[in-house]
């Protein structure tokens, strides 16, 4: 709770001196000389409150702290004011214009140390390099997410956490600010639960190295480059110029992108270099990049799946497209047509996709994204209930096609620019849902 340490005049600081107490980053409430304190995003300004919301009143840089006076309070010169934190570092404030009822002030910069919390069972090296890229005090807290206790003391002190999952009956987080994903999915977030004073974030950065993987599975599957090495290393020439049987090429081939989002389009670049025409439809119609014309409306995802040689599949995993590729999709793709899965398992129906490729109803699939997962790497687990592995029409990966040694330092330092915008009180990035101005002010 925020408190007045000093209102008293004093001519030799240059007027009066007002030091407030403020926890970070929330609003506060103070009595006596002032009603209340509000740490407010860079660039804007409280008019008013309550139901008169908020307008832009001018642009500052940094924090911007608005200080409503109490009716029939006086307001003082405030040529000197420092707003003292949490942790005792105090921040000169310089006056801006009144506006109704409020007396502004700013910070131009102005930071303190704040907790990052950060699961044991996600402390395993993937997050290692976010002290690194960090340009803000902060104190990186680790915690046994298998203690419920100690996780729950831990997350109530926490101003930001780094999680992939927030279920239903995550401890109370009072003063959580920020839940940033390492991660792009966002299909583990029980959002309801989230406190809505935070903003939750994403990472992307994946893209990259699943493109690559999608050319080269591609490649993979029309040259068949692991068969020709082992026939070659038995003294065989199948395969060669000489006897044949030939291979197959990419160029000319239809590559249809279900989902054209970063992911899609990084493929479609690259698949465009190669020659082959590429084809997509997402949750909404749009014009076209350069790349592809146009992108379609999901309605049209049958009229995609009939006329593509490789349908990739790179769609979020939400309520409306859990099993969106089931037995119906499948049956109008060719009986050559190939369906990569990099985005999550769920997305094509288990079954069906099993009887498919074994029926050889289609060409085959390439698969990375699974329907189960182990809990630690000692763990033998077979990726699904049904038998993909003895199909010699299926290429397997175990979630491996974003897992570049490029993908930790890319996402660590987006992970690290977020908090330091928060530190800062800026605006954030890859912001999936933003924190309610309403449950932020009061």
């Amino acid at each position: 709770m925020a408190e007045l340490v000093d209102a008293a005049d004093s001519k030799s600081a240059g007027g009066d001196t007002v030091r407030v107490r403020l926890p970070f980053p929330a609003p506060v409430r103070i009595a006596g000389l002032v009603a209340e304190v509000t740490l407010l995003p860079a660039g804007m300004l409280m008019q008013g409150g309550g139901s008169a919301g908020l307008r832009r009143y001018g642009v500052f840089a940094g924090t911007i702290v608005a200080i409503r006076r109490q009716s029939r309070s006086k307001i003082p010169s405030s040529r000197r004011v420092l707003a003292e934190c949490d942790f005792g570092r105090c921040w000169p404030l310089r006056a801006l214009p009144a506006v109704s009822n409020h007396f502004f002030l700013s910070c131009p910069y102005a930071t303190c140390n704040v907790i990052l919390l950060i699961k044991k069972s996600d402390d395993d090296g993937r997050l290692a390099r976010v002290p690194e890229f960090l340009t803000t005090d902060w104190t990186i807290e680790v915690a046994d997410d298998n203690d419920r206790d100690a996780f729950a003391a831990a997350l109530a002190q926490a101003d930001a956490c780094v999680s992939m999952d927030w279920p239903e009956d995550m401890p109370a987080a009072p003063r959580l600010k920020l839940l940033h994903l390492p991660g792009a999915g966002t299909d583990e977030i029980a959002f309801q639960a989230v406190p809505a004073a935070a903003t939750i974030c994403n990472v992307y950065e994946h893209e990259i190295g699943i493109s690559e993987y999608v050319i080269a599975t591609m490649l993979q599957w029309m040259i068949r480059l692991d068969e020709l090495q082992a026939n070659l290393r038995r003294g065989c020439w199948q395969g060669s110029y000489l006897f044949g049987p030939a291979h197959g090429e990419l160029f000319g081939k239809t590559l249809g992108i279900v989902g054209y989002g970063r992911i899609g389009k990084e493929v479609a670049r690259r698949a465009q270099a190669f020659g082959m025409r590429v084809v997509a439809c997402s949750q909404t119609a749009r014009s076209g990049d350069g790349v592809i014309e146009s992108v379609r409306s999901i309605d049209r995802l049958e009229s995609l799946l009939a006329e593509s040689d490789f349908v990739l599949i790179s769609l979020p995993l939400a309520e409306n497209t859990r099993g969106i590729i089931g037995e119906e999709q499948l049956a109008v793709m060719k009986p050559s047509a190939v369906i990569i899965n990099v985005a999550r398992g769920a997305l094509i129906d288990e079954q069906a996709l099993y009887a498919a490729c074994k029926d050889h109803r289609i060409g085959g699939a390439i698969i990375d994204t699974w329907y189960r997962y182990p809990s630690k790497v000692t763990d033998i687990c077979e990726p699904s209930r049904f038998a993909f592995c003895e199909l010699d029409n299926v290429i397997l990966t175990p979630h491996a096609s974003a897992w570049t040694d490029q993908i930790t330092p890319r996402r660590n330092r987006v992970i690290a620019g977020n908090l330091d915008r928060l530190a800062r009180h800026e605006p954030l990035i890859n912001v999936v849902r933003s924190a309610t101005m309403e449950s932020v002010r009061c």
